[in-house]
């Protein structure tokens, strides 16, 4: 039997998909069920099940569970299993990964779900387009890829296609602007729009800003460091460089206007599809952005500040001798930006010593028979949980001689 509607959100780059997923993840939305395979963002799913060429995703899901994903027909009625079992008759599927399907990928999309709802109603939020150049920016630097400050938009490559195959009458289109939203948040903006509410401390913000200062010390760290640290990893740094600052990041004029001015048939084309002018080009600012040499200037003048992250970090160190040597050669280097880059690395190098002293970010392996997705080692049968990762640097075995609490302590 058909259900009644399902409300499919496109989650537009920099428009607050994490934290509706979380939410919506976490909490009931009264007359809605959230449709998820066990994690907040489905976005990998439905990429193997529907995508043209999922092989970065099959790559992407080997390398995190150390196991081969199921084949699209086993996800795909996965997915249907759980639209079958859904206690409401509407539902919720939210994925950043359906603006970049095909146009093909979305008619199978839309062919299979059209055939177990009678209705599917699309919503999605544009950025505009400095606020959407300002937050990419941060999160690039923030996770260690940004390295340069070409950046750019493209809305109508992302939203033609999903009008074309959904129907422009079923696609809503909302600004993102927060002086606009619902209750100045996306999350509460989103969940009216379905016609329901939610409690403001049920509400999950995810990938909040980091102050200007902080950034201008970590996108110095990108361009100069030689270290090849992991996304996780630079996550870690950059959230522990967040203390240092509290200015806002504000692009100038002259950096933002060249981009917008490359851009304006695309950004003249979304305009006419919302309806809504998204030009947003700031006042100018004497101390705005405008140039790399202008985030070097400002990472040089936060050197103390680091120095101080190092020394409360080291203060937690099983081996502070060594990493005071490296310090005291970090400080020998002449060129700046090079003296940042090498004492955030040294900082990271702390944080990352100290994550296996730390119990929440401990994994355990379970010892069990063996089958074909276990490895055997050192006379052990272990089996591979999809909770270990394939860069744990450090393993702590425990032997269990007799009677000494063994059982207690696993």
């Amino acid at each position: 039997m058909k259900r009644h509607r399902i409300v499919l959100h496109i989650g537009l780059d920099k428009t607050g998909s994490s934290s509706i997923q979380s939410t919506l993840f976490h909490n009931s939305v009264e007359d809605f069920d959230y449709l998820h395979f066990g994690r907040a963002n489905p976005s990998r799913m439905l990429t193997l099940i529907f995508a043209d060429n999922p092989n970065k995703e099959l790559a992407k899901h080997r390398l995190i569970t150390g196991k081969r994903p199921p084949d699209r027909a086993r996800l795909q009625a996965r997915l249907s299993d759980m639209i079958n079992m859904m206690t409401e008759q509407q539902a919720i599927l939210s994925s950043e990964a359906l603006p970049m399907f095909s146009s093909k990928s979305l008619r199978e999309l839309k062919n299979f779900l059209e055939s177990r709802f009678d209705k599917i109603h699309v919503i999605g939020y544009a950025r505009p387009p400095c606020s959407y150049i300002t937050s990419k920016f941060q999160q690039g630097v923030r996770t260690g890829r940004r390295k340069n400050f070409i950046i750019s938009f493209n809305y109508r490559n992302k939203l033609e296609k999903i009008d074309s195959v959904f129907g422009r009458e079923n696609v809503s289109l909302v600004k993102f602007d927060r002086d606009q939203l619902h209750g100045n948040c996306v999350v509460r903006d989103f969940v009216q729009r379905l016609g329901s509410s939610i409690q403001s401390n049920d509400i999950r913000i995810e990938n909040t800003s980091m102050p200007l200062e902080a950034l201008a010390v970590m996108y110095t760290r990108n361009i100069y460091s030689t270290s090849n640290a992991s996304r996780k990893d630079c996550i870690l740094l950059a959230k522990t460089l967040s203390r240092i600052g509290s200015r806002k990041l504000v692009f100038g004029n002259d950096f933002l206007e060249p981009i917008i001015n490359h851009r304006i048939d695309d950004l003249r084309w979304v305009e006419k599809r919302s309806g809504e002018s998204l030009l947003d080009i700031p006042n100018r600012n004497r101390d705005a952005i405008v140039s790399e040499e202008d985030f070097f200037k400002l990472a040089s003048l936060q050197e103390e500040k680091i120095i101080a992250c190092i020394q409360d970090s080291l203060s937690h160190d099983n081996k502070p001798l060594q990493d005071e040597h490296k310090l005291e050669k970090a400080l020998t280097q002449r060129n700046t930006n090079t003296r940042i880059a090498a004492l955030v690395d040294i900082l990271g190098e702390t944080l990352n010593s100290q994550k296996f002293r730390d119990p929440e970010r401990c994994h355990t392996i379970t010892l069990g028979p063996p089958t074909n997705e276990e490895t055997y080692k050192a006379g052990f049968f272990i089996r591979r949980q999809s909770s270990i990762k394939t860069n744990v640097r450090k393993i702590i075995l425990h032997a269990g001689l007799p009677k000494t609490a063994t059982t207690s302590m696993q």
